[in-house]
């Protein structure tokens, strides 16, 4: 559900560059969770506590006594104020971490790659269990012509399927069932089985079925890149993101004096 919506909406913006589509979806992000967090957090009482924490700490600078007694009283006040601060920020903040954590999972699913060019050579790895390559008996790609396997049968070079003159690779088993069709609809790094994981956030290609003797299907597609310049961590969507959310959420923060 959560994955449809955010979809449908990203392709009517198809018509503007993928770069101001990262940046606006950033500064969506920021200007939401900023304006939430400001609704559900005890506002008038952080003016408090923090109008508070301000006089106890003029006050502990103004004292120029020598009872240490009385200037580590002071400090307790101000330290006790200003933990008090953090503390009624922190449920609020928890409560907006997962659908925080839900948009980065989502731009990351749909930005981190793009679709290989017609005939482009993709590593193709077929997982039996997390992180070994293992052969899987039984299971044959068509046209075999379109594929250069290793001996070991678990990893193959694919020539990517153009969509243009409607060609596929499938991935078959021996009962001759589809396990995976090239190419893809979507931009998808890893295809696996169907989890709980997913109702919140579904995947775009669809699942392996679940009686397949793979764990997954890893494809080795190219990065997309928005920016022309910088090294290479800084030129995929995360810097974009972040950068238009965390400037936004503090724009909203300064402009609406959101404690």
């Amino acid at each position: 559900m959560f994955e449809s919506i955010l979809t449908f909406v990203d392709s009517g913006l198809g018509f503007l560059p993928e770069l101001l589509r990262v940046l606006a979806w950033g500064a969506l992000t920021g200007t939401v969770a900023m304006l939430l967090y400001a609704r559900i957090s005890p506002q008038r009482r952080l003016a408090e506590v923090e109008a508070q924490a301000i006089a106890a700490r003029k006050e502990l600078r103004a004292y120029d006594g020598t009872q240490i007694k009385m200037m580590l009283s002071l400090v307790r006040r101000s330290l006790a104020l200003s933990l008090k601060q953090v503390g009624l920020t922190v449920v609020p903040t928890l409560l907006l971490t997962p659908p925080v954590l839900l948009m980065f999972a989502w731009m990351n699913q749909t930005y981190s790659y793009r679709l290989p060019d017609s005939q482009a050579v993709v590593r193709v790895t077929l997982r039996v269990s997390e992180g070994a390559d293992t052969a899987v008996p039984g299971l044959r790609w068509e046209p075999a012509s379109a594929v250069q396997q290793d001996a070991a049968g678990g990893t193959v070079a694919v020539n990517w399927p153009s969509v243009t003159e409607g060609e596929t690779v499938a991935l078959i088993n021996a009962a001759g069932e589809q396990q995976l069709l090239l190419p893809l609809a979507h931009p998808r790094a890893r295809v696996g089985k169907s989890g709980w994981r997913h109702w919140l956030l579904a995947s775009p290609v669809g699942y392996l079925p679940e009686e397949s003797p793979l764990e997954a299907v890893e494809l080795e597609l190219p990065p997309r890149t928005l920016l022309s310049f910088g090294p290479e961590w800084m030129k995929g969507w995360l810097v974009v993101f972040t950068t238009a959310l965390g400037t936004l959420a503090l724009t909203v923060k300064i402009a609406f004096g959101i404690k």
